[in-house]
């Protein structure tokens, strides 16, 4: 590693600068969950060796975010923190050490990306894994259980490296309108009039700020294969797909107008390392006199128009690109941590953060790339972002579609929506 001097401070030479990432670097929820059900017993130690050695293989896992007086942020190397697989405490449940893992920052100018639970029971066991969403995402995170996987069948296995492979926004098709791009160029300006570099304290102590006044609730459902079955049948019926489907269901169950983020993978084909390739677009429906498949299609419709044009699909990330870093971070401490700013203020606010958040966000991972064989069952909880009231996670295992759903209040409310969208939607198939 080549070392550099910035002022008085010893930097390292970087492997890639913190880009597209640059929105999980302060937000107070950024891990991502996923509880893996083995069905037999698996050690903490043989589970901790197989993690070790799945970790190995990916190149981001060994650096760590190293940032700039100015207040830029990088990928730099760093030796890999040793995977710890903590047994969970007898009288802790599973919800509530998800709960403390939401709530717990992780120590990135460490290299620490992911933290890992178990607990045996019933002759199963189930691995909790906290992941950072700037290293990777839901999808990246399945070919990682995957590699786990083999290296618990194989003690011996061993990968070769795999390459650093970011996204890069700027080599995406697309492009900000100019009245966008003159719009943003504007508030950089604005901001850098009064500029400012948070740091990791600044984020813990934003953290415990924003959870210390919120309750964060869970639920889960699963749809057994030949349930699922059904729904997917009724989807191909109907010319749509089960995204579409289950959000037309969450529209008839809560009777609300609908402003719906749909996370989006633009990761490339045959890639399966760990990154973070996700980016989202959004619809807006209202409940009317539409038949349910009527809006299920409608909501499809909706969704090809963002994601067939690239201007559309890839904006989020243009408009993340445009933007100063440090406003970006700063958007966070304006709206939960009483930073008084114009330009950051007016940030937050685009960004929902201000207590008008979309009213649902979902993610679909849709079919999980795993062996079978001693996998019972595959839970998926995306990072509870502040900008969405509600957040659905979907994953597909051992031929069972297993829905989470996050909420901020009270627990029965989730429990409640939760089987009033999953009756809806099985009422909606039934009928054809």
């Amino acid at each position: 590693m080549t070392e550099i001097m910035e002022g008085n401070r010893k930097m390292t030479e970087s492997i890639a600068s913190v880009d597209k990432e640059r929105l999980y670097l302060f937000a107070p929820a950024a891990a991502i969950l996923m509880r893996v059900t083995f069905a037999t017993i698996v050690s903490a130690e043989r589970l901790q060796s197989a993690i070790q050695r799945a970790g190995a293989r990916q190149a981001v896992l060994g650096c760590r975010v190293e940032q700039r007086l100015n207040g830029e942020a990088f990928f730099v190397p760093c030796v890999s923190p040793l995977v710890t697989v903590r047994e969970a405490a007898a009288e802790e449940t599973p919800e509530a050490l998800m709960r403390r893992e939401m709530r717990t920052p992780f120590a990135l100018e460490q290299g620490e990306w992911m933290r890992h639970h178990c607990w045996q029971a019933d002759g199963r066991t189930v691995w909790l894994l906290s992941f950072h969403h700037m290293a990777g995402d839901g999808t990246a995170l399945l070919f990682f259980i995957r590699d786990v996987q083999s290296a618990l069948r194989d003690a011996g296995l061993v990968w070769q490296r795999q390459p650093f492979c970011l996204c890069a926004p700027g080599s995406l098709d697309g492009e900000l309108s100019a009245p966008m791009w003159w719009g943003l160029r504007g508030l950089n300006r604005q901001w850098e009039k009064a500029k400012r570099c948070f740091t990791p304290e600044d984020r813990v102590r934003m953290t415990d700020t924003y959870w210390a006044g919120r309750s964060l609730s869970m639920a889960q459902t699963v749809a057994e294969p030949r349930q699922l079955e059904r729904m997917l049948a009724a989807c191909r019926l109907h010319h749509t797909t089960l995204t579409a489907a289950w959000l037309a269901a969450v529209l008839f169950a809560t009777g609300e107008p609908m402003d719906a983020g749909i996370a989006v993978s633009i990761r490339p084909g045959g890639l399966d390392g760990m990154a973070n390739w996700a980016t989202g677009v959004s619809v807006r429906c209202a409940p009317g006199r539409a038949a349910f498949w009527e809006v299920a299609q409608d909501i499809r419709r909706r969704m090809l128009r963002k994601t067939e044009d690239p201007a559309r699909l890839n904006f989020l990330l243009h408009f993340l690109r445009a933007l100063s870093p440090t406003l970006i971070d700063a958007a966070y401490f304006a709206a939960f941590d009483g930073f008084q700013n114009k330009a950051a203020g007016r940030l937050s606010r685009m960004f929902g953060y201000d207590g008008h958040p979309k009213s649902c966000s979902v993610t679909n991972l849709m079919r999980a790339p795993l062996a079978e064989d001693d996998l019972e069952s595959l839970a998926f909880y995306p990072p509870m972002v502040p900008n969405a009231r509600r957040l659905f996670g979907m994953v597909t295992a051992g031929g069972r579609l297993c829905v989470t759903l996050q909420t901020l209040g009270d627990g029965a409310d989730a429990r409640t929506l939760l089987d009033t969208v999953m009756s809806r939607m099985a009422q909606a198939c039934e009928k054809g």
